[in-house]
């Protein structure tokens, strides 16, 4: 009608850590925020703490003294929005609700109108959504009711919504089923909804920690006989302390290790950079030789080449074979400071191996946002269709897996273009996915005209697939030639440049130390974003504006409907909610 279109702006609002803050700055930045003004992004940071094994000892992830760390999980939303002025500054834009979501479900629906017109429509403090589990031995957070002891004459007993770690719930409680012969308790999903007035009051207030088992690549340092070829450059020293630095032999072979002692102090870094370094160099590991090392085997293992010269030290990823978390001549364990005090130390060089578990092999101390919905009577739990809702990528292999979750997400595209009479041929592989961009529908509506514009109703059509919206540009990968090896396109997430010559040291993908300067990285956890052009910002949501998908529109909201009780219950008004993604 020439009425000139309003597109209304919703904060979101990302939190970060100091191990993931840089990354996901600048992935939001070479995207352009994937189409969401700048002003409307807001990145936070939460605190992270020591990572212990399952001995209760520190994790070492470098050879100069940083151990691993890890962020305190989802229940630190609040206090980080606290600490960087952010929930003063949603009152301020008249935001007076979260849907705070993770990050890890391919399936979230962001801002479902039907969830938090639920939630608006009951005036709850607080909501979670549940699904069904698959199986006994899930590793999911399980929604209980929690009864307390109360001191009062008029309760015996107080009731409050709970969320237990899967490693903390009893076993008859994991396999107790419903008439129905289900499993009798759902499975959170890491979407809630928090009204701003009840997050203020509840910030400053005490939860419980968790002790939640994670799997954390590290070092491993082991003392070995020198090698034939450097015994002579290595002198007879009396003790360890006196122990001088190998020097590097140009016209022999790249050194392995370093006398113990021999390898420069170095101080920790408050950007954790090591650490995040050894992650990458883990993903590279798996990426590269699979997420199983094999039967009866704990880890994979690389050969790290240290240097004391650089110093540097350089992991051979490609090389890596699979073996033990540990072994017997490790510093690592309740004997690894025996060893480094003993007559081994003495002509013995220090060695070091990257190690990536297949299995938890640490214990992180998280919080759960569910431990805030303790200090109301007003919190609920939806329970939603999991085929629908929640794919999970947590896991290299099972139920959570990224092979899982894309299947799931194929099922669920699949089921929108099926009754248009579109026919799909996946060639016998099995990889092969349909994806339908968010950005052309939100949850299948006008999926049926998309097909008609694009001439694929009543047609047969190839995988793998990308049906993209408006403006979007479709991703294609190089097909991969038929004599080429698992992992050599770039589909993949690897390559393959052929054998290594020998003695040649491995460095492409490759984990690289250097002292004492380090990768310039930015200390501030402020986001650099870059200038935009100013759009109009609306005051709350619910005016003739744009379809976005994503986004509460008024007509959205009116129609947004929920069963409870058996009868229809009606978003009576329109909200405006902010929205929480943690990393």
């Amino acid at each position: 009608d020439g009425k000139k279109v309003i597109r209304p702006s919703i904060p979101v609002y990302i939190m970060t850590s100091a191990l993931t803050h840089r990354w996901i700055v600048e992935h939001l930045e070479a995207n352009n925020f994937f189409g969401l003004p700048s002003r409307d992004v807001f990145l936070f940071s939460q605190p992270v703490t020591p990572v212990l094994d399952l001995h209760g000892q520190l994790i070492p992830q470098s050879l100069g003294g940083e151990f691993a760390h890890a962020p305190g999980g989802p229940g630190q939303v609040l206090r980080a929005l606290q600490a960087s002025s952010l929930l003063e500054q949603m009152r301020d834009r008249g935001v007076d609700g979260m849907h705070i979501l993770g990050t890890d479900n391919l399936l979230a629906r962001v801002l479902d109108p039907i969830f938090i017109g639920f939630c608006r429509d009951l005036e709850v403090d607080c909501a979670t959504k549940v699904v069904q589990r698959v199986d006994v031995a899930e590793d999911v957070e399980i929604f209980a009711v929690r009864q307390g002891k109360v001191s009062t004459n008029y309760a015996d007993v107080e009731e409050s919504a709970y969320g237990v770690e899967h490693s903390e719930v009893p076993a008859k409680v994991l396999q107790a089923r419903n008439s129905a012969g289900d499993l009798g308790f759902g499975g959170l999903i890491n979407a809630s909804y928090m009204s701003l007035s009840f997050a203020e009051d509840v910030v400053g207030r005490p939860t419980r920690t968790h002790k939640v088992l994670r799997t954390v690549p590290f070092l491993d340092f082991q003392l070995e006989p020198l090698d034939p070829e450097l015994e002579e450059l290595a002198p007879v020293w009396p003790t360890v302390a006196q122990a001088p630095a190998l020097p590097s032999n140009s016209k022999g072979p790249t050194p392995m290790g370093v006398p113990p002692g021999g390898w420069p102090p170095e101080k920790p870094s408050a950007d954790f950079v090591c650490q995040r370094a050894l992650q990458a160099a883990g993903m590279e590991v798996r990426t590269h030789c699979g997420a199983e090392p094999g039967l009866h085997q704990e880890a994979w293992r690389c050969d790290v080449h240290l240097d004391g010269d650089g110093p540097r030290a350089v992991v051979r990823v490609r090389q890596g074979s699979p073996g033990p978390t540990h072994l017997d001549n490790s510093l690592i364990g309740t004997s690894g400071a025996e060893i480094a005090s003993s007559e081994l130390a003495i002509r013995h060089q220090l060695k070091c191996s990257l190690v990536v578990p297949c299995r938890p092999n640490a214990i992180v101390l998280e919080s759960s946002v569910l431990d805030y919905f303790a200090y109301t009577d007003r919190a609920v739990a939806l329970q939603v269709d999991r085929n629908r809702e929640y794919a999970p990528i947590n896991a290299s292999s099972g139920w959570h897996a990224p092979q899982s979750a894309r299947r799931a997400l194929h099922k669920l595209h699949s089921s929108w273009v099926q009754p248009a009479g579109v026919t799909l041929e996946s060639a016998g592989n099995a990889s092969a996915v349909l994806e339908i961009s968010p950005l052309a529908s939100y949850d299948g509506e006008g999926v049926p005209a998309l097909l008609a514009e694009r001439g694929l109703v009543e047609s047969s059509v190839e995988l793998p697939l990308h049906i993209t919206g408006e403006g979007e540009q479709a991703y294609s990968s190089p097909s991969s030639s038929p004599g080429k090896q698992p992992g050599g396109d770039l589909a993949g997430g690897a390559w393959d440049d052929g054998p290594l010559a020998v003695d040649e040291l491995d460095t492409k993908p490759f984990y690289l130390q250097e002292y004492p300067q380090r990768p310039p990285m930015s200390r501030s956890h402020a986001p650099r974003f870059p200038k935009g052009p100013p759009l109009k910002e609306t005051s709350i949501i619910g005016t003739e504006s744009e379809e976005v998908p994503g986004v509460l529109s008024s007509r959205t909201e009116r129609l947004a409907q929920v069963k409870c009780c058996g009868d229809p219950v009606i978003v009576p008004k329109p909200v405006k909610v902010g929205l929480l993604s943690e990393k």
